[in-house]
């Protein structure tokens, strides 16, 4: 996640948490005392090295009108940070039930992922991601169609101040590029002009931009296909990047079936593609056609 500054928060009195399974209070009171959610873990996970007012995160939340808040605390006081100009959780039914026991779950770190519903191509037309699987066939930009290797699911927990997908609208990168919008993980590479370049550093704040974080559910679902090879994907008809494994295999639901089947984690040469992961990388022709120099 990113550091985010909270407006307020409001004190949860009374705690007691049964080991680590259950945690309850007695009353919440709301505070206008801003403050700042520093996030120190290397991959970009909430963990207990994250602070809010020198409290730690202690590994719950709390779910207000499908958002999730992350609980924090520091000598006895157990408090949730949040953006009442965004959303005003004071006196909701969440906090006022006196328990939760929902846990943060892990965000994926460098992981480059696609949202469930996206459409790959395949040699029978564009499917849904989440509906391939091992041995199925799907279609390159360039070369022969190449099996299914592995297809990897991860829920995501939507917190303030974590990393947001970024949507690639409709024709944002030239005819049916996507032909449908697009929506990936900000780390996840897109072929331009022969060069593979983040989501994130695509970004002109109009027709590609991150999805804001009232817009997205409390969890949602990502997705990537692993090949045998590091290839280009046709995404809604975008070439975009197969799973390349960053350290990030443990991150995602069946990994332990993975080893299984594969009795470890396979390395997966990149592909000799240049990789451009800001938008000061790019040629200036080609920030001139996506509008990143007049990007908000």
């Amino acid at each position: 996640m990113a550091d985010f500054t909270a407006t307020h928060w409001v004190n949860l009195s009374g705690v007691n948490v049964t080991g680590t399974t259950r945690l309850t209070w007695s009353s919440a009171h709301d505070l206008s005392q801003s403050g700042t959610v520093i996030d120190t873990a290397p991959l970009g996970e909430m963990d207990a090295s994250d602070t809010f007012r020198t409290g730690h995160f202690t590994g719950f939340y709390i779910s207000v009108d499908g958002h999730a808040y992350g609980i924090f605390q520091n000598s006895g006081i157990y408090a949730v940070p949040y953006n009442k100009p965004i959303h005003n959780i004071a006196g909701s039914a969440a906090l006022a039930s006196g328990e939760t026991t929902s846990y943060l779950m892990p965000l994926p770190g460098a992981a480059n992922c696609f949202l469930s519903g996206t459409r790959i191509a395949t040699p029978d037309g564009p499917r849904p991601i989440e509906t391939l699987a091992p041995g199925d066939l799907v279609l390159q930009a360039l070369g022969p169609p190449l099996p299914v290797t592995w297809l990897w699911r991860q829920e995501v927990l939507n917190l303030p101040g974590t990393p947001r997908p970024i949507r690639l609208r409709a024709h944002s990168l030239g005819p049916d590029r996507p032909a449908r919008d697009l929506v990936v993980t900000p780390d996840h590479a897109i072929a331009i002009d022969g060069l593979l370049v983040t989501a994130q550093a695509l970004g002109n704040g109009r027709t590609i931009h991150e999805i804001a974080y009232q817009d997205l559910p409390e969890r949602y679902i990502l997705w990537h296909l692993e090949l045998v090879d590091h290839c280009l994907l046709l995404a809604e008809g975008c070439p975009a990047e197969s799973f390349l494994d960053y350290g990030g295999r443990h991150r995602f639901d069946g990994h332990d079936a993975y080893l299984r089947h594969h009795g470890h984690d396979r390395p997966i040469p990149e592909m000799p593609l240049p990789r451009i992961t800001c938008a000061r990388q790019l040629p200036p022709a080609l920030r001139a056609r996506l509008g990143l120099d007049r990007a908000a």
